[in-house]
Order: C-alpha cells, then sequence, then structure tokens
C-alpha cells in the first residue's frame, strides 16, 4: 500500500512526483503523530487552509501543494506546548517560541521530523535550530467584535511581531510574511534593547491578549497571511473528521463559511491550470538527517584542511565564489559540464572535466557546487561516487 501510495500519479491533471508523495508520506505520519497526542490529551485541533481544502475538495493533498496546516485554540496550543518534551520525542520535534534558536516562526508551532531535511525559508539556511520536514500549528485566538478594538489588537501584534522578526534576522529585512518593515519599526528596533525571549513573551502576551471567550469572531493572528480572516466561534464549537488520503483528521463542524472566508465562494473550483504551481520547500531532503544535510551549506570549509578544493561550476557564482573567500580557499582546479570549456581559463584557474575529479583519492577530494543548478550536480556527483561535496550560496533566493 505504502509502495502505491508513493508512485508518481496524476492528480486533477497535474503530475505528482514521487518526490513530492515522499514528502507528502512524511508529513502524513507527523499529522498522525499531532492527533494521537492531542486525543491523548482531549485537545482541539482542527485542519487549516489548503489542508481543510485539501480535504473538502480532493480528500487529501491539493496535487500541487507540499504543505499541512493546522489550528488550536489558544488554550490547547498551549498545552500542547508544555507536554512536547515528553511527548514529541525523536525523530519528532515541536518546535515553538521557546526552543527555536535562531529560527522564528511567527508564533507558530512547527512540528518535524528530525530525520528528514526541509528548510522552510530561504532566510533560515544559516540559522541554528531544527530543519526537518514540517507541518505547521497556528493558535486560533478570540478576536474582538468592536473593529476599533480589533484594529488596535492587531497594531500590537504587528509591532510585537516585526521587532521580534528583526531580532532573529536584523533590521534589513524588509517583510515577514505579507507586513512591510517600514522606517519606524527600524527606530523601534534600534532602541529596544529587549531579548530574543522577552519580544517572543511579548508577542504572545499580546496575540493571547483578546479575553473575550464569548466574542462572535476568532482570528489568527500567528499567520499574517489570514490575519485578517474573521472566523464566526460558532463553527468551531464542534468537529467532523474528513478523510486526508488515508487518514482521518478533525475540521470545524461549520467548515464551508471558514472556507469560503479563506478561499471565496467558489472554493469548490479548481484554479486556472497556469496557477496550480507548487510550493516547494527551497531545499529537502526526505532520506538524510538534518544535521547531517544542512552541514553541506552552512559549513563548506569543514575538513578542506589537507585537501584539493575542486569548484563544480566555472560561471558568474564562481568569480563571486572568489572575491568573497580567502586564497586560502582558492580552488586547485574548475570543473564544468560545458565541454567547450574544458581546457580553458577562468580568472587563472584552469577548467576540466567532472570525470577529473576522480583521478584524486577520495580523501584528497573537497568539492564545492558554485552553480544554480546546484540540486542536478548533487545528483551527478553521487552517482560518481562522491559523497564529500558542499554547497556555495551567492543569494538565497536563488535555492
Amino acid at each position: 500500500m505504502q509502495n502505491t501510495f508513493l508512485a508518481e500519479e496524476i492528480r486533477c491533471g497535474y503530475k505528482v512526483s514521487a518526490e513530492m508523495k515522499k514528502i507528502w508520506a512524511i508529513e502524513l505520519d507527523l499529522a498522525r503523530k499531532l492527533k494521537a497526542v492531542c486525543e491523548k490529551y482531549q485537545l482541539r485541533f482542527y485542519m487549516q487552509a489548503g489542508t481543510l481544502l485539501g480535504a473538502v475538495r480532493h480528500q487529501g493533498f491539493i496535487p500541487w501543494d507540499d504543505d499541512m496546516d493546522f489550528v488550536m485554540p489558544r488554550e490547547d496550543f498551549e498545552i500542547l506546548a508544555s507536554i512536547a518534551p515528553q511527548e514529541f520525542t525523536e525523530p519528532y520535534f515541536l518546535q515553538t517560541l521557546s526552543n527555536s534558536e535562531e529560527i522564528f516562526n511567527n508564533g507558530r508551532a512547527v512540528l518535524r521530523n528530525s530525520n528528514t531535511t526541509g528548510l522552510q525559508f530561504h532566510r533560515d539556511l544559516f540559522k541554528k535550530g531544527n530543519h526537518g520536514i514540517a507541518i505547521d500549528i497556528n493558535a486560533l485566538d478570540n478576536a474582538y467584535d468592536c473593529p476599533e478594538e480589533r484594529k488596535k489588537y492587531w497594531e500590537k501584534v504587528d509591532k510585537a511581531l516585526k521587532l521580534a522578526t528583526m531580532k532573529y534576522y536584523g533590521s534589513k529585512i524588509k517583510k515577514t510574511g505579507s507586513l512591510v518593515i517600514s522606517l519606524n519599526d527600524r527606530v523601534r528596533y534600534y532602541t529596544s534593547f529587549a531579548s530574543k525571549k522577552i519580544l517572543c513573551s511579548k508577542l504572545r502576551d499580546i496575540s493571547a491578549s483578546c479575553l473575550n471567550s464569548d466574542s462572535k469572531y476568532l482570528n489568527i493572528v500567528t499567520h499574517t497571511s489570514y490575519r485578517h480572516h474573521l472566523y464566526y466561534r460558532e463553527d468551531f464549537h464542534n468537529c467532523i473528521q474528513l478523510r486526508f488520503e488515508d487518514l482521518e483528521l478533525p475540521a470545524p463542524l461549520g467548515y464551508e463559511r471558514v472556507l469560503k472566508t479563506d478561499f471565496g465562494d467558489d472554493y469548490m473550483s479548481l484554479p486556472p491550470v497556469e496557477q496550480r504551481l507548487p510550493h516547494h520547500y527551497p531545499i529537502v531532503k526526505t532520506d538524510q538527517p538534518y544535521q547531517e544535510y544542512m552541514k553541506r551549506f552552512q559549513d563548506i570549509f569543514t575538513g578542506a584542511s589537507g585537501r584539493k578544493i575542486i569548484i563544480f561550476g566555472a560561471g558568474q557564482m564562481f568569480l563571486h565564489y572568489l572575491r568573497q573567500t580567502h586564497k586560502k580557499f582558492h580552488p586547485s582546479f574548475v570543473v564544468d559540464n560545458n565541454k567547450n570549456k574544458w581546457g580553458t581559463l577562468v580568472a587563472g584557474f584552469e577548467i576540466r572535466d567532472p570525470n577529473s575529479i576522480l583521478d584524486l583519492a577520495e580523501v584528497e577530494q573537497h568539492v564545492i557546487i558554485c552553480s544554480i543548478y546546484y540540486k542536478e550536480i548533487e545528483t551527478q556527483l553521487i552517482d560518481m561516487g562522491i559523497s564529500n561535496y558542499y554547497v556555495y550560496v551567492q543569494n538565497l533566493k536563488w535555492l
């Protein structure tokens, strides 16, 4: 059954690759674990956003989607975070505001599989923390019925969210989700000396500051794309189990109104073909722990001492590499797949056939990929039997 699920197939005219199916399988396992823990402690959780839409429209994943989203009432969300250390043991890890090291998830919780690699955002590439493939869990908070009070509430959350984001990623960051970081936000940041811990605590407190449990509306302030989507509290009073692939997962009983709020009245209609685009992880390895794989990007000179550095790629990224690195890290030679370059020079370095790497013993090789086609080159190197390779990144958005 598992092998059948992992096979490539066509859904709604869209080809779902075997690699996508592997990501789905890992996320389904995470969802299964989340469900077990929530049932054990009688915690409420519901499918959200594209996951809820997928359950209703496709009885599983939207074919071009590669993530899963859930939402929990704030009180249940906080209980889940408190019991996480004893309930989510390896390979499971619940990443929260209190244990995310250098990674900031806007206040939501992220359940990860530590035996995999799944970089969710480009900005986190060089950040310490768990980078396993994940499912997202947002908190569902009370929302003020009064528009004026609600506006003030959102503004406070925005300010706290922006400050925390800059604390993690620096003042040069331009956006966090759909929120633009302005000059005034940066001034506020420069005049604030609060620690990450204090800013995260403040964000959590402000997000949960509406104590009116009888208000008409609920909202998800930790998800900026859904910030102003107001959900009717009565729609979440009870839940219904809906099929999602081989699972039964909870949806709010009033899921139809929730979906109309998020996607419009015609949510059951498929988008135009040109809009059926995947939202892939920038970096993903379904069969390799993030602790191992991320070193290829984060520690490219680890173990280089005593070895010959070989750069794979003789284009503009290699020239950028030379400008950014010390001479001690310049290559012995360069290789490239373009046969017309073999035997020529680039910046004074000889360009050779990639197979020339094999002329060196494995203990002599230290290969660094300098190319936007790093994924294809990775496969090529592995096929050649070369495992000691790293990836130089000139621009995070090129991943």
